[in-house]
C-alpha cells in the first residue's frame, strides 16, 4: 500500500516547483533533442502540437523554447490547471474531443501514457479524430516488461506515424 501512495505522489507534486528544478531543465533539453529528431525525419515544422498526457509539461516547454506552440492534455487536473498559466490545456476528454479540435494537430506526441491508460482503443480513436490528414503521431512508451527505451524511429509506414520503440 505504501508503494502505491509513493507512486501517486509522483503525479501530485507542486508543478511550479517541479518546472524550476535542475532535473526539469535537463528533461527540457532531452525533449528538445527528441523534437529535433522528429523534425529531421518528418521534414515538416508542425503548426499545431498536442502533448497527449502532458504531465508536468516538459515536452510543451521544449517545443516553446524551439519556437512552437503546443497544447496539453492530461487526465490529472494538477497538471492541466497549473500548466494553464503557461499553455492552453485540456483537463478532460470532453474538452479535448470537440469539433473545433478535429483534424487539427500536425503533431501529436504521446510519451509514457499508454501503459497507464484504462482504454488504449479510445486513445487511438482520439488520435484519429485529432490528427490532421498529413499530421504525425509519435508514441513513445514502454512495453509490458518495462524494458528501457531504444532510440529508434520508424518511417517505413504508409500512414505518417512515427513510433519510438522499445525492446
Amino acid at each position: 500500500h505504501k508503494k502505491k501512495v509513493l507512486l501517486f505522489d509522483k503525479f501530485n507534486k507542486n508543478v511550479n516547483e517541479v518546472i524550476n528544478s535542475d532535473y526539469y531543465k535537463t528533461q527540457i533539453a532531452e525533449n528538445k533533442s527528441i523534437i529535433n529528431k522528429i523534425l529531421s525525419i518528418t521534414k515538416k515544422k508542425p503548426k499545431k502540437i498536442l502533448d497527449y498526457g502532458c504531465g508536468y509539461g516538459v515536452f510543451m516547454f521544449a517545443a516553446q523554447e524551439l519556437g512552437f506552440v503546443a497544447k496539453g492534455y492530461d487526465i490529472n487536473e494538477n497538471f492541466t490547471k497549473n500548466l494553464a498559466n503557461y499553455f492552453e490545456t485540456f483537463n478532460s476528454e470532453i474538452d479535448l474531443i470537440n469539433k473545433n479540435n478535429f483534424n487539427k494537430y500536425d503533431l501529436i506526441y504521446c510519451r509514457k501514457v499508454l501503459t497507464l491508460s484504462s482504454n488504449i482503443y479510445k486513445d487511438f480513436s482520439n488520435f484519429n479524430d485529432l490528427l490532421s490528414s498529413d499530421g504525425h503521431l509519435v508514441v513513445m512508451d514502454q512495453v509490458k516488461n518495462f524494458s528501457k527505451y531504444k532510440s529508434i524511429m520508424s518511417t517505413n509506414n504508409q500512414n505518417n506515424t512515427l513510433l519510438l520503440t522499445t525492446e
